[in-house]
């Protein structure tokens, strides 16, 4: 199924005024009424948020909700101080890959005293895992994104003579198998002359439509190759990235990019996370391996017809990841009883289906799960292939206390490999010595 743009969603409220300085809880004024402080880095559901937090504010008389959005590329180091030394937003938005480490720090509070102690079994059961350490859950289920596909632009693939229904059932193999993957993308990929990929005569240098977005994105491309050929990303906190099964992975994804010329070439994307889905929107990219945080962006900017189809199958079957974000309690708030009226509020349904209703992100509370859904078939797109289904094979996604650090270490690596600087069977037993170095140091 094609779709259209059919309407523009996900409304940019004003940010709310940024408080970095002050205790963890914003204590009372003068007329008494207490605030609670909630930080994220997201303005699309920061303006969710503040529908919540009226709603919240009606039926709690004397606490008032401040919303607090800091940039992504600012948010983690800033927090990270702020909570250290007590202070901070009283409830904060953190992902896998930064969790492990407040809960190893003892700096966010577990949430059993808050939501009750077997409240967890009303959240998504991937998100609480993500967010359970020692059988506790720490934060506050509060979206997930659903599974990965890939969204086409069905213009291109009908001037390529491709049917969308050639998407449906699409393989990939790293030891020979069957192929379907590969070919298709050599299809879609042309140069400034109209040849594509296939044509003996394709100029590699002078590529004006990419077929794919292989390029360093763990999330959307690593963690679903990898897993659709049998292999991990970490095992723990240890990283697995020369494993054979990883390795053949790596081998596959920096192939298209630096042997067959169908995604673009490292230095565009190394360093430009958004390089790849403009090109997509802009018409500039036949198909685009994504996940529902991108739906917004292709439904608001798009001008052409286009509809998302299911993930490549590997050697192992298709493989998503669905990771969530939580909101932690902030361990210098924890006792603060405005602090856990607000939080338990962001447990329940009602509290969580706004995120549905405006078409921002699956609601993290399975009883509102259907509202992200019907908002998008309200708007006439089809987001099935998003959806992870009961039997679906699901990657886990990154995790650690010292993934951060680590990542510093093996990123410079893996960047020369999509380069093409190193050979991937070098590069990744480069990356996964340091990084285990840092994990085990």
């Amino acid at each position: 199924m094609t779709n259209k743009r059919r309407l523009a969603v996900g409304a940019v409220a004003a940010s709310a005024a940024l408080v970095l300085a002050g205790c963890a809880n914003g204590g009372n004024s003068a007329s008494d009424s207490q605030t609670v402080t909630l930080r994220l880095w997201d303005e699309n559901a920061a303006a969710v948020y503040r529908t919540i937090a009226e709603d919240f504010e009606a039926q709690n008389s004397g606490i008032d909700v401040e919303v607090e959005t800091v940039p992504w590329a600012d948010y983690f180091s800033g927090l990270r101080q702020e909570v250290a030394a007590g202070q901070g937003p009283d409830i904060f938005w953190l992902n896998g890959a930064n969790f492990a480490a407040y809960v190893a720090a003892g700096q966010v509070a577990p949430v059993k005293d808050v939501i009750g102690e077997d409240a967890a079994a009303r959240f998504v059961p991937a998100v609480v895992d993500q967010y359970s350490s020692k059988g506790e859950l720490y934060g506050i289920p509060q979206i997930f994104d659903g599974g990965i596909g890939l969204f086409y632009n069905a213009d291109l693939l009908k001037e390529a003579g491709v049917d969308p229904a050639e998407l449906q059932n699409l393989k990939w193999s790293a030891t020979g198998g069957e192929d379907t993957l590969l070919p298709l993308l050599q299809k879609l990929t042309k140069d400034s002359a109209g040849r594509n990929a296939l044509d003996p005569e394709f100029d590699a240098n002078n590529v004006v439509q990419y077929g794919f977005n292989s390029a360093w994105d763990i999330q959307a491309i690593l963690l679903p190759f990898i897993g659709s050929n049998g292999g991990t990303f970490q095992n723990g906190e240890q990283f697995t990235f020369s494993t054979p099964e990883t390795e053949a992975a790596f081998k596959y994804i920096v192939d298209l990019v630096d042997t067959y010329h169908v995604a673009p070439p490292a230095a565009d994307t190394n360093n430009n996370g958004d390089f790849s889905r403009d090109a997509f929107l802009q018409g500039r990219m036949a198909l685009f391996q994504s996940g529902t945080y991108n739906l917004t962006n292709v439904n608001d900017s798009v001008s052409f017809e286009w509809g998302i189809a299911p993930l490549p199958a590997g050697d192992a079957g298709a493989v998503t990841v669905a990771p969530g974000v939580s909101a932690l309690i902030n361990a210098a708030s924890a006792n603060d009883e405005a602090v856990k009226a607000f939080a338990k509020y962001l447990s329940t349904a009602a509290g969580n289906r706004p995120f549905g209703e405006a078409g921002v992100a699956f609601p993290a509370v399975s009883e509102a799960g259907d509202a992200f859904q019907s908002f998008w078939s309200a708007a006439g797109v089809d987001i099935s292939a998003l959806v992870v289904a009961a039997d679906q094979t699901v990657i886990e996604p990154v995790t650690g206390t010292k993934f951060n650090e680590a990542a510093e270490v093996f990123m410079p690596i893996m960047r020369e490999m999509f380069l093409g600087q190193r050979p991937v069977s070098e590069a990744v037993a480069e990356a996964d010595r340091v990084a285990n170095e840092v994990v085990n140091g």
